[in-house]
């Protein structure tokens, strides 16, 4: 019965980590850039891997469509020099929480008195959880992030 419960538990600790990234940081993640000078500048927004483009003068909150893709944020406008960024894509650090499901099914088949590889339900609901997350997380994008996303840009004047 004991072991059971713990069964039980450790399942629902299972489905309660799954995705950690789309739960905790998911949805959308916007590229806000501030003009301070000239405040007519144009800005493109731009990723590199897809299509997603915005052209707008003055400030910009871009919504990312693909938060796997490095972005390329250009400012220009007459007689200013023109200035480019891009952002840097990296791992959200919540991704890394799916590893708990496969970390908890191992120690719990062991707890449980069984060799995690052949403790049957519990070494297989610790190993699914962490594929079903992972893949969740990947599909989604929410395991990525980019590593700016606020931009203030002041163009300098350019000789006439």
């Amino acid at each position: 019965m004991r072991r059971q419960l713990f069964g039980i538990g450790l399942a629902a600790c299972l489905m309660a980590t799954s995705g950690c990234a789309t739960l905790f940081a998911g949805g959308q993640e916007d590229l806000t850039v501030t003009v301070q000078q000239p405040a007519s500048a144009t800005v493109i927004v731009r990723a590199t891997n897809t299509d997603d483009q915005e052209t707008t003068t003055g400030p910009v909150v871009h919504h990312v469509m693909d938060r796997g893709s490095p972005y390329a944020i250009a400012v220009s406008a007459d007689h200013y020099y023109s200035t480019m960024e891009v952002t840097k894509v990296s791992v959200n650090p919540w991704y890394w929480a799916d590893l708990v499901p496969l970390l908890v099914g191992t120690v719990g088949a062991i707890a449980a008195g069984g060799d995690p590889n052949t403790s049957g339900a519990i070494a297989i609901g610790g190993d699914s959880a962490f594929v079903v997350a992972i893949l969740i997380d990947i599909f989604t994008k929410n395991a990525y992030q980019h590593d700016k996303t606020n931009f203030t840009v002041n163009l300098r004047p350019a000789p006439r």
